[in-house]
């Protein structure tokens, strides 16, 4: 330095000192008392500090009870890390120990009981900023490890690591303590996440109490070595070195990303294509590996909200959920639940399925006629060969639906349900030849069924006044709230949808969550990953709930200002030339008995 100094022909005093470098690393503004406050109270909403006391006590039952007291405990940490996610800054152990180090008020460190300066380290060495940084990097882990399910890895992470290597570690685990570990991660999200729907007004939060959800998965990608894409021409997979094992590549169209997938669920509005009253946040989010247990882990995001209180509504998912999942893992159980499904069907899905019963063809989640022309049961399939436009594919969607056999009673417990020929009684939609015209029927035209698309031996949906229909894995699979592809669900769909697109690019925004961006995030472990995402949900759903706000107090601005316009400031300054204007008011006494009763 004082060679640079000379050559720059700088006096001494001139030069700058060592507390001025230091601050051309980070920020060095300090967080106001009240900013940590405001952040502690949403932690303590969450009531986890005891939890991970709890969690921290069952982990070290029978062992030894452990040294002393960190310099940093878990609540400093948490807060630590929301004031940062408020901030947008990133969240890295670096900003998190210039945090501890710098950026934190006397009153501040007095109420989170951080020491104002650290003690030596034994031997000798090191800077006070990277003595600091050492204890954020332990408070960060020893608060993650409460919850790690892969705590084997640990001491591996920082190696590349090969098949035979990985292999092993997979083979070893413990699959119980996993599941227990996840259970808690889960619900360190979970509470994070439900703190930030409750510090919503109660008027908004009576609003959301009927449950209608978008579900979406999106990736997350890590900041380690990558391993080696999937060779379609080969048999296996390559030779890959590894630091992230746990991770999976996530493949969207013809991306393949490395790392995690993200969970997300969002409210959507009640009244599909109108502005909710509400804003629309993020209502439950978690981790998971990138195509395994999509199913399972929505039902569980779901499950989240009903025993909440939440009233079950819709649940909307796009062909990447219902299509690809087992009938008992994601169906049956949101069925359960009483959710109404709305979802998209695979291309191989158009047209005649397994399920038909009873003599019925089943398409698309119901049960047509078998006399049903067969232009009208390829329509999906037509319509993906682009033979009409969207407006004829929907009004022959609904020329379709005549053709269904209809309820003749609701199902019951066991999902049993009688339904009768669409063709018989006074509310048929079609006419048939095997059925006689009710004299109480509609006079209007109605399609009727050729001969020639009959079937040779009439079944039983034809020749008896009704049959029972039971549910079973080809039914459910199809079954939804309203008819596949009606204008109906397209409006519904297209409304859900892109609400939880919009919430994902709403939290990609580089300019304040960046959530794909890896960088800002640079922690290994699928648990470290989680505990910062949820702060960064967190952020993103404050945002959305003060720009909720501020637009709800505009417009009530605005209405006050339509109901008693402000006059112009010529009128009010007496510059018109187009007002009468009129002198000073005078100073006016009321004497009674005068015809005349006001005198200046």
């Amino acid at each position: 330095m004082t060679d640079l100094v000379e050559g720059f022909e700088l006096d001494l005093a001139e030069r700058l000192t060592d507390a001025e470098l230091a601050t051309f690393s980070g920020k060095t503004s300090v967080f106001p008392h009240s900013a940590v406050l405001t952040v502690d109270k949403c932690i303590q909403m969450t009531g986890l500090l005891g939890r991970v006391l709890e969690w921290r006590a069952e982990d070290r039952l029978g062992k030894h009870p452990g040294g002393p007291a960190p310099y940093v405990n878990d609540h400093a940490m948490l807060v630590v890390m929301l004031l940062l996610a408020r901030e947008h800054a990133p969240l890295n152990i670096t900003e998190m120990a210039n945090v501890l180090h710098r950026r934190l008020s006397p009153e501040s460190r007095e109420f989170l009981r951080i020491p104002n300066s650290l003690p030596p380290r034994q031997g000798g060495g090191g800077t006070e900023r990277k003595n600091w940084f050492n204890q954020a990097y332990n408070a960060f882990h020893r608060l993650v490890d409460t919850m790690d399910p892969h705590l084997d890895t640990k001491k591996t992470r920082r190696y590349l690591l090969t098949n035979e290597q990985r292999e092993k570690i997979f083979t070893g685990r413990d699959r119980n303590m996993m599941r227990r570990r996840k259970e808690r991660l889960d619900l360190f999200s979970e509470k994070f996440v439900q703190m930030t729907f409750t510090m919503q007004p109660r008027r908004l939060r009576r609003l959301q109490r009927r449950a209608n959800l978008s579900v979406d998965q999106t990736p997350i990608p890590v900041f380690s070595k990558k391993g080696t894409k999937r060779d379609k021409q080969a048999k296996g997979m390559e030779e890959r070195l590894v630091a992230e094992i746990d991770a999976a590549w996530y493949v969207k169209g013809e991306e393949y990303i490395w790392g995690f997938a993200a969970n997300f669920i969002i409210n959507t509005a009640d009244t599909p294509g109108t502005k909710p009253n509400y804003p629309i946040t993020i209502r439950a989010f978690n981790l998971s590996k990138p195509g395994e247990q999509i199913g399972e882990e929505a039902v569980k995001l779901a499950r989240q909200l009903v025993q909440a209180g939440h009233v079950p509504g819709r649940f909307t998912a796009d062909r990447g959920y219902f299509p690809n999942e087992k009938v008992s893992n994601l169906h049956r159980p949101l069925r359960d639940m009483e959710f109404d499904l709305v979802f998209d069907m695979k291309r191989t899905e158009f047209g005649k399925q397994d399920g038909g019963q009873n003599g019925t063809i089943y398409v698309e989640g119901e049960h047509l006629c078998p006399g049903t022309p067969k232009d009208l049961i390829n329509l999906s399939v037509r319509a993906e060969a682009k033979e009409f436009d969207e407006h004829t594919y929907r009004t022959l969607i609904d020329e379709r639906a005549r053709y269904a056999a209809r309820n003749k009673e609701k199902p019951d417990a066991d999902g049993k349900v009688k339904k009768m020929c669409p063709a018989l009684g006074p509310q048929a939609k079609i006419e048939c030849p095997l059925r006689e015209i009710h004299p109480e029927s509609s006079k209007k035209t109605k399609p009727r069924v050729l001969k020639k698309n009959l079937p040779e031996k009439p079944p039983a949906i034809c020749c008896q006044s009704s049959a029972v229909f039971e549910e079973n894995d080809d039914t459910i699979r199809f079954a939804q709230r309203y008819r596949f592809q009606s204008s109906e669900w397209a409006q519904i769909y297209k409304f859900d949808r892109n609400a939880v697109e919009g919430m994902n690019g709403y939290i990609k925004n580089d300019a304040h969550e960046s959530l794909s961006n890896p960088q800002r995030r640079s922690a290994r472990g699928m648990a470290a990953q989680q505990v910062l995402i949820t702060m960064l949900v967190i952020s993103a759903n404050m945002r959305k709930l003060q720009s909720f706000l501020a637009e709800e107090g505009r417009e009530i601005f605005q209405k006050i200002e339509r109901r008693y316009p402000e006059s112009r400031r010529r009128d009010r300054k007496a510059h018109s030339k187009y007002k009468r204007t009129w002198g000073p008011a005078p100073d006016v006494v009321i004497v009674e008995g005068r015809s005349d009763p006001l005198r200046t």
